[in-house]
């Protein structure tokens, strides 16, 4: 909510779509270690001498899986695609949606013009573009077929607006968990393991929403516009459906696969994907 209209550089707002730059940047443990990678110049996750190519054969956008999230970094998408011999260049960025996707192909990719744009989708992006929607420089980069932000020239004003604002964020969270601890502790400690072990109980799973008319339209006119900025330099975009993982991460539990068959939004997706034309590589059904 405090940073749909951007971070303040000065009397200006400034919407960064990545990291701070040439820094260690920390992600979770879920595999037993604690992953962390040096973020390019620019703060993908990418190594130095990526952007040494004349030309890029790949670039990826997308959310977590794009990134590599909590996965080692010779391992992720984009690792795997460079030791095939690929010169790929990953703009993936863990929490975005499709409009922060394309903010990313006009800032970013454009400039590199990589023979082939992959465009990672998963079921949570329709979700993430309600939110994107309300920014309001967002929602230039539909709007606007002109709208930058320069950002690719705009690194050092980038990287002082992020440290501030985490700066800033870390300690309004210590004052804030001081004080509830001060004034809640006895319920805090019970309500925190009790909370959790309900959730456990009841396996609690997202609840995804039908699909308003006016949310498909909007993706639309994203995939729409993308795909025509990738065509202006001779690019072509692929569509990668990625699957909701918790539907099929044990092989032998599930042997009906239902999600081939309804899948979270799969079919309004992938009609409107259909319709523009765009080719898909759809991981439900090669390997699945």
């Amino acid at each position: 909510e405090s940073t749909r209209n951007g971070l303040k550089i000065g009397d200006e707002k400034i919407f960064p779509l990545s990291e701070i730059s040439n820094r260690i940047i920390v992600q979770d443990n879920e595999n037993g270690y604690w992953m962390k990678y040096k973020g390019d110049k620019f703060g993908f996750h990418n190594p130095e001498d990526v952007y040494d190519n004349s030309e890029v054969d790949i670039a990826i956008v997308g959310d977590s899986f794009a990134e590599g999230f909590a996965v080692k970094s010779n391992e992720n998408i984009s690792s795997v695609l460079r030791k095939d011999g690929f010169s790929i260049v990953n703009m993936g960025k863990t929490g975005n949606g499709p409009l922060l996707e394309l903010a990313t192909l006009k800032e970013y990719v454009k400039p590199l013009k990589p023979k082939i744009v992959l465009w990672l989708y998963f079921v949570n992006d329709i979700e993430d573009l309600n939110s994107e929607i309300n920014s309001p420089i967002l929602k230039r980069y539909l709007n606007e077929d002109e709208f930058s932000q320069n950002l690719r020239s705009r690194q050092k004003e980038i990287d002082s607006a992020l440290k501030n604002f985490i700066i800033k964020t870390w300690e309004n969270e210590v004052e804030k968990e001081t004080q509830e601890v001060e004034n809640n502790w006895k319920n805090e400690i019970l309500h925190i393991p009790l909370l959790r072990s309900l959730r456990s109980k009841i396996n609690l799973e997202p609840k995804f929403k039908v699909l308003r008319k006016e949310e498909l339209e909007i993706f639309e006119r994203i995939l729409d516009k993308s795909r025509n900025i990738v065509s202006s330099w001779g690019g072509k975009m692929y569509f990668v459906y990625l699957p909701r993982h918790a539907q099929h991460y044990s092989l032998k539990k599930y042997k009906i696969f239902s999600f081939n068959k309804k899948h979270v939004h799969r079919d309004d997706v992938l009609n409107i994907v259909t319709k523009l034309n765009i080719p898909t590589i759809d991981i439900v059904q090669e390997v699945f």
